[in-house]
């Protein structure tokens, strides 16, 4: 009767199209792969050094005391934050531990005033400072970004709030 001829293996156009179809998914879809991730770590750290902000500030408040919070800049370029040292006592020990928070490589973090750490104060005020000067300021933030993306730790001047201001 009939006789079907099967030919073992795949015709180059068979592979050509199947690897054309994984190349277009894979064009597509592992950017916004890669971007949702890079901008999950973005909220992560904007959150966690305002988290960090506010510790420090109720920690001040509740032990009495006047708490230190660093600004690391990177080695090859002055402008570019590295991280942010928290100096926090523990709460049963007294001893005061370094908490650093630092960022990722495709995350740039700017200050609107240029400072070297901030000083949280047991009324829950602060202060900027450059090196050990005290300087003054209407207002001060921290912007922390990725591409189009942007946290906003606003610091408020007249009251003691902190406040992590999220995208649209």
């Amino acid at each position: 009767m009939y006789k079907f001829f099967y030919s073992k293996g795949f015709t180059f156009i068979e592979i050509f199209i199947s690897l054309f179809i994984v190349g277009l998914i894979s064009t597509l879809v592992i950017p916004r792969y890669l971007d949702s991730k890079s901008t999950l770590a973005l909220k992560t750290q904007s959150e966690e050094l305002s988290e960090y902000f506010f510790l420090t500030q109720q920690t001040a408040a509740s032990l009495g005391l006047t708490l230190n919070v660093t600004i690391n800049f990177s080695e090859n370029n002055s402008n570019f934050i590295n991280s942010f040292s928290f100096f926090i006592p523990h709460i049963h020990t007294s001893i005061i531990q370094e908490d650093i928070i630092k960022f990722s490589n495709f995350v740039t973090c700017s200050l609107s005033t240029p400072i070297t750490s901030i000083e949280f104060y047991p009324d829950k005020s602060w202060g900027l400072f450059i090196n050990s000067t005290s300087i003054l300021a209407s207002s001060f933030h921290i912007l922390v970004s990725f591409k189009s993306t942007d946290y906003i730790i606003q610091f408020f001047p007249h009251s003691s709030s902190i406040q992590l201001i999220k995208p649209g």
